[in-house]
């Protein structure tokens, strides 16, 4: 054992510093932090064997059976104490379908769960099985505080419930971990992102250059700085004229996909998945700003790069809001695509992002209260989010249902909107998490962003085609 594996088996009970920021984050409840996942199943689940599966999840995760103690000094960090009387069946209700009994339906009753602050002497999750759907079909809703886990390492814990057959035989093999340190059935999937980036292990790499290339490596710290210094730079305004006051409300919206192209783009050589998304969500707002007769250049947008190392524990936040100015104003859907993966990968690379750890720390470190106020100067000029969150790379069951889509509705977080893709056995699913104070036009929105995404996928999957071909 290491020793920074035993350093965190000792502290282990505390809050890390970017879960005690997430926690510390709820007293101003615009930045409230609840992640909403829906699940959407072939067919009805066995109630018994949901809650069991669950309850099995809780015994090997000890956040999700503890709830959140306050430091005993001013310099310590909470902590995670583990609740005497925890109950998982507390923790999930069992309804059936309302109205006309689809997915509108399902997100009515997610949208209602994510507008509840959570009880703070309860473990910080809960969920919700819908059955008598249309067609046979059912969903589970799941929402959990992100101080508990971050969205990549919550999809890896929530993997030990899925089967790979409706006979019920186990997605990960019984030697792959869920609960601490170690790699499991879907490390090659995530480390196809090529988003995860070994902070300590950058900032180790930009000492050693500046002591053996001092002359080259001014500029290398420079550009540190500077990206380190956009990083928590206060922005207290949108730039969008468009989107109005920031409310506690939620409308939750899937975004419908009219092509496979997007399906496919993920596999081909010269674009990412991530990249389309986030210049299909462009050009879908410039769309929106457009019908609005509100035409803006520049939009502020914030994307979580995924920092977690296979080492790292799953029950943790890994990840850096990077935000960005990026252009809403071009002319084409082709534009998009040539000039967002450009500015995208400038901050994937970014030495800033080695720095971020202790930025983190020292954040953590001031009083609660000015700590939240550092972070609402940061994340309340925001016009978007975009979040990216690889899911099982295979179909996948859940107590006997077919896992159809997951949508995953992360939080605002001060943004109008925050947009969520997460892929399902390669199927893209996207979600959005709508502040309804913001936006007063919610379905016109929502057909903006498909229509803006389906447009840039299909340029993308063009494109590519014709470099495969050598045209």
């Amino acid at each position: 054992m290491t020793v920074a594996q035993r350093a965190e088996g000792v502290h282990r009970d505390r809050l890390s510093d970017a879960d005690a920021i997430l926690w510390a984050l709820d007293r101003d409840p615009l930045l409230r932090s609840a992640i909403t996942m829906v699940v959407v199943l072939d067919r009805e689940p066995v109630f018994e064997d949901l809650v069991d599966r669950l309850g099995a999840l809780c015994r090997r995760t000890h956040h999700f059976r503890s709830v959140v103690q306050p430091s005993r000094r001013p310099w310590e960090r909470p902590r995670w104490e583990e609740d005497a009387h925890f109950d998982v069946a507390t923790h999930v209700a069992h309804v059936r379908a309302a109205g006309p009994r689809d997915l509108r339906a399902v997100l009515d009753l997610a949208q209602g769960m994510a507008i509840n602050a959570f009880d703070p002497t309860r473990p910080l999750w809960e969920a919700m099985a819908v059955d008598d759907m249309v067609d046979g079909q059912a969903a589970l809703i799941v929402k959990v505080h992100h101080a508990v886990i971050d969205g990549v390492g919550g999809l890896e814990v929530a993997a030990s419930m899925l089967d790979r057959d409706r006979a019920g035989n186990p997605l990960l093999g019984a030697s792959e971990p869920v609960d601490g340190h170690g790699q499991s059935g879907w490390d090659a999937a995530f480390s196809a992102i090529g988003e995860v980036i070994g902070a300590p292990g950058r900032l180790t790499s930009a000492t050693w250059r500046a002591a053996t290339h001092p002359n080259d490596s001014a500029r290398r710290w420079l550009d540190t700085l500077t990206g380190a210094g956009q990083l928590v730079a206060p922005t207290p305004h949108p730039l969008s004229s468009v989107f109005g006051e920031r409310s506690l409300g939620r409308r939750f919206e899937v975004v419908e996909l009219t092509t496979d192209a997007l399906d496919r783009v993920g596999a081909l050589d010269g674009v990412t998945l991530n990249d389309v998304f986030v210049a299909g969500l462009l050009r879908g707002l410039s769309r929106y700003h457009g019908r609005h007769g509100a035409p803006v250049e520049h939009l502020r947008a914030v994307m979580p790069v995924s920092t977690r190392r296979p080492t790292d524990p799953l029950e943790s936040n890994r990840f850096v809001p990077v935000r960005l100015v990026l252009p809403a104003n071009l002319t084409d859907a082709e534009s998009y695509l040539r000039v967002v993966p450009d500015i995208l990968g400038k901050w994937k690379h970014s030495p800033a992002l080695g720095v971020s750890d202790l930025l983190t720390v020292a954040l953590d470190r001031l009083p609660a209260p000015v700590t939240v106020g550092v972070f609402a100067m940061m994340l309340k000029g925001v016009d978007f989010v975009a979040t990216d969150i690889p899911g099982p790379p295979t179909d996948a069951f859940l107590a006997g249902g077919r896992v159809e889509a997951i949508y995953a509705f992360a939080p605002p977080s001060g943004a109008a909107i925050n947009a969520a893709l997460v892929t399902m056995a390669g199927r893209p699913c996207i979600g959005v998490n709508i502040d309804s104070g913001a936006v007063s036009d919610p379905l016109v929105l929502t057909a903006c962003l498909s229509q803006g995404i389906n447009e840039v996928a299909e340029v993308a999957l063009s494109t590519c085609t014709r470099k495969e071909k050598g045209e």
